[in-house]
């Protein structure tokens, strides 16, 4: 994490686009490697699960790249929205009830919409101040779509 009153200028940039809900919902934080954008993410992970709009983290390692795969990114996503949203949690039962392969698919694109797309696609339920943040970190170190 970052340390105490350090990077005030990211953080209000970062709480001005969290609570910007007509502007564009993805942020990118860039930086050459070592600048800090994992405890920027660490920082931004706590801060967010304090005031409940928190949805997921996921942060990929390099050294785990063959258990930190794309699939397991959105099968995280997936399930963290589903322990907050009942609405969200119904979608996904339903879909797997339907299709129970679904979760073990190599597909990460059919993943990625069956579990967490369209049970997104609900969000009317979601009361819209508490829309959910996501966090990934280190995305250059996850091994590809088909996860190698």
């Amino acid at each position: 994490q970052c340390m105490e009153n350090t990077r005030q200028d990211i953080f209000a940039q970062i709480e001005h686009w969290a609570g910007n809900l007509s502007g564009p919902n993805i942020l990118w934080i860039k930086g050459f490697p070592g600048a800090g954008k994992s405890a920027v993410a660490a920082s931004i992970v706590s801060h967010f699960r304090v005031s409940h709009q928190l949805g997921s983290f996921f942060f990929f390692e390099r050294n785990k790249a063959l258990s930190q795969t794309p699939s397991a990114l959105w099968r995280t996503v997936a399930y963290d929205l589903s322990q907050i949203y009942p609405i969200v949690r119904n979608v996904i039962v339903a879909k797997l009830k339907e299709d129970e392969a679904v979760v073990s698919t190599a597909n990460t694109i059919q993943l990625f919409h069956e579990l967490v797309q369209l049970s997104l696609s609900s969000y009317m339920a979601i009361p819209t101040g508490r829309m959910p943040i996501v966090v990934i970190d280190a995305l250059d170190e996850c091994g590809g779509l088909d996860g190698s």
